[in-house]
Parts: structure tokens; C-alpha cells; sequence
């Protein structure tokens, strides 16, 4: 009796898990799902599939539930993903996984919608068994993951320690949303808005116009596009005052997704770091001028001695020469050995000085 208690029960919760995933599937949330359906694995058969516009799929596409999944794959940008799409939500391979224990797949990847836009979704399948049979149906959703996806990427690509702030640009839409900001910041733009009327403002509140005419040029769209075209990133620097303080900003630009048209750029205060870089410069041309004049005195030294060093040297060449062809004259002989012995001493003197 206890043993069908326990089989009715565990019949009941299976039907109710069933029951309560077709409400699930039938009242999702629509504002961020793109695709929601449930499907006959075992018969290879769409049941229902609507998207976000609220049209039926199989009323439109038909209930060829591999077809289906084939078709998504094409749209996904990834390589690799299109397989996995295919590895995991096709009906055989889901019916080996689900005799497995494996009853819910989920996959992560970008898709292309009508041949122009991008966006990042996850594709989720839940496996249950149909009560009462041995059929299988699944649960599927298509959920758009896109801002979710874009923050993760942006703090991982442009985050940098110690950075006054972070921005996300959506060049498609002209806005701006801020990543993160350093807490206690001043000279910070508001956390939203319209991107290209927001920085004219803050341009417009910098210590000189070279510093305005810098901000304005470098995130101009036009100007990052064309430079981020064949580079990573790039950067500029302004002046802005905090407070009393004159501080110089290092603003850094780079892709967030090229496809999805979201650039990000970085700004760090960089004060301190360029003073300590002019200290170096001017010891580094301390040095050199330093070295400058050593390395003239040194030459003006040689200089002076060669020309010494010689006078000596020439008399002791000179009057070796004139002892050869005296051989036979003592009395000269004797007088080329003096003047030879007094050069020698007068050299002697020069290069122990």
C-alpha cells in the first residue's frame, strides 16, 4: 500500500512540475524574452512557439521541431555555438541527455537579426517527462541578454583601478549609460542622457579651450569611428579644475562590441604621474648636459695634452734620427743623448701629471 502511495505522489509531483512549466511557458514575462515555445522531443514536434510580436511560429514556419533549432542555429555569429545549438537541442541528442539525468541545456552566444542587428541572448530548454507517458516535451525560451552581457564586457575590456569613471555609448541610439564612477568623484557627468549633447556640456566646462576643443574632436563620432577602425583604442588628455585644483585627465577609447556599436572610454586623473614625469625629464636633461660638459672637458683635456705630449715626443723621434746617421760623430751622439734623456723626462712629467 505504501509502495503505491509513494508512486501516486511522485506521479502527482511530476504532473504538477509539468502543469506548472506550461504556465510558466505560457505566462513568461515578454519584455525580455525573444522566443518562448514548448515542443514534442519525442515526435520531433513544435506544440507552440511565439515571439516577442506575439506571432505563432508554427502557425507560420510549421511544427518540424529540428528544422526549428537548425534554422536558429544559422542566426547565431559563433561558430563553435552554431554546433552547440545543434549538440544540445536537437531531438536526439536531448533524448540521449535526458536519458542521462541531464534535463535542462542553456547556451550563451550573439545572434544576427534580420541580416542587421546584434544582440547577446541565452537559449534555455527544460526537459519533462509528459505525465502519464513516456513522451517528452520541452520548455523552451530565447531570453535577450544583451545589457546584461554588454556590462560584464565593458567592466572586463575598460575597467581600470583607481579610473574617475567608466562609460558605456550606444552610438546607434546616442546614449550613454555610466559603468562606474569612482566614489567622491567631482567634475562628473550625470549617470544617463544623450551622449552627444551631455559631453558639449562637459567640454565646455574645462580649464582652456585646448582642452574643450580636445574633448569635443576625440569623442565625436565621426573621430572614433574612423580611429577605432584599424586600432584597439586611443586616448587625449584635458584640464579640468576640481575645486582649486587644476588636474590633467587621461580619457582612454576602445570597442566594447563593434557589432552591437557600443564604445566605452575610460577617464583616469593622471595629475601626480605626468609631474612625476617631468621630475624625471628634468634629471634625465640635468644628466645630459651634465654629460654635456664632462664629455667637452674631457675632449678639451686630450686636446691639450696631445698637443704636450707631442712636442717632447718629436724631439726624441727626432733626435734618434739624427744619432743613426751620426754614428761616428761621439761628441753629437752625446749631445742627441741629452736632448732625448731631457724629452723623455719633460714626457715623463706630462703623462705622470
Amino acid at each position: 500500500i505504501n509502495k503505491r502511495l509513494l508512486v501516486k505522489e511522485l506521479k502527482m509531483n511530476l504532473e504538477k512540475q509539468y502543469l506548472e512549466a506550461l504556465d510558466v511557458y505560457r505566462n513568461v514575462p515578454k519584455k525580455n524574452v525573444f522566443l518562448s515555445g514548448y515542443c514534442n522531443i519525442t515526435h520531433n514536434r513544435l506544440l507552440g512557439m511565439t515571439c516577442r510580436d506575439d506571432v505563432d511560429y508554427v502557425a507560420v514556419y510549421g511544427d518540424n521541431r529540428d528544422e526549428f533549432f537548425t534554422t536558429l542555429s544559422k542566426v547565431v555569429v559563433e561558430e563553435d555555438k552554431k554546433q552547440e545549438v545543434l549538440d544540445k537541442f536537437l531531438s536526439a541528442p536531448l533524448i540521449l541527455s535526458f536519458a542521462k539525468g541531464i534535463t535542462r541545456q542553456t547556451i550563451q552566444c550573439k545572434i544576427l537579426i534580420d541580416k542587421r542587428y546584434y544582440r547577446y541572448v541565452e537559449l534555455s530548454l527544460e526537459v519533462l517527462k509528459k505525465p502519464g507517458t513516456d513522451e517528452l516535451t520541452g520548455f523552451f525560451n530565447m531570453t535577450d541578454m544583451t545589457d546584461e552581457i554588454i556590462f560584464k564586457k565593458a567592466v572586463t575590456v575598460g575597467f581600470q583601478k583607481y579610473s574617475d569613471f567608466m562609460v558605456d555609448v550606444d552610438i546607434r541610439q546616442d546614449t550613454y549609460k555610466m559603468i562606474s564612477s569612482r566614489h567622491g568623484m567631482g567634475s562628473l557627468p550625470p549617470q544617463s542622457g544623450v551622449f552627444s549633447s551631455t559631453n558639449a556640456r562637459h567640454a565646455s566646462k574645462l580649464a582652456d579651450q585646448a582642452s574643450t576643443r580636445e574633448c569635443l574632436e576625440k569623442l565625436s563620432y565621426p573621430y572614433m569611428l574612423e580611429h577605432l577602425r584599424s586600432k584597439d583604442s586611443y586616448w587625449f588628455y584635458y584640464r579640468i579644475y576640481e575645486g582649486d585644483q587644476l588636474r590633467t585627465k587621461k580619457v582612454q577609447v576602445f570597442y566594447i562590441d563593434k557589432q552591437l556599436e557600443h564604445i566605452g572610454f575610460v577617464r583616469k586623473d593622471v595629475t601626480e604621474m605626468l609631474v612625476e614625469e617631468q621630475k624625471k625629464n628634468e634629471a634625465l636633461a640635468h644628466a645630459l648636459t651634465s654629460s654635456e660638459r664632462a664629455n667637452k672637458a674631457k675632449a678639451e683635456f686630450l686636446s691639450r695634452m696631445s698637443h704636450d705630449i707631442r712636442t717632447p715626443m718629436n724631439a726624441i723621434i727626432g733626435m734618434t734620427e739624427l744619432t743613426k746617421k751620426e754614428i761616428d760623430d761621439k761628441e753629437r751622439i752625446l749631445e742627441n743623448i741629452e736632448v732625448i734623456a731631457s724629452s723623455s723626462k719633460l714626457l715623463l712629467g706630462i703623462i705622470n701629471d
